[in-house]
């Protein structure tokens, strides 16, 4: 396994991936943040996402960004809820502090 596919396995855990929805021929236009998932860790890192829009400089100047380029900012949101889980992710791997720097 691979480290996309153990950083997507996380993303999914938290419940973070986008569900698409089709039907036969149908094929859906919007994807929707699934419903699977730990429901309690999906609403921490959604916080802790719309802080960090706020006060993070990296994360804010990121939301800025596609904010400019028409995102919604729900959408923008859940980028960065899914940005943070990768952050989590390195962070709980390598066991050393958060850096924004890097």
């Amino acid at each position: 396994m691979g480290q996309t596919e153990v950083l997507n396995a996380f993303s999914l855990y938290a419940g973070l991936d986008a569900s698409v929805r089709e039907s036969g021929q149908f094929v859906g236009t919007k994807n929707h943040i699934s419903k699977r998932g730990s429901p309690y860790l999906k609403k921490a890192i959604w916080q802790a996402a719309v802080l960090s829009c706020r006060f993070n400089p990296k994360l804010k100047e990121y939301y800025q960004k596609k904010l400019s380029e028409g995102k919604k900012p729900m959408v923008i949101q859940g980028a960065i809820a899914r940005r943070l889980t990768q952050i989590i992710y390195a962070i709980l791997k390598t066991n050393q502090d958060y850096n924004p720097n890097l």
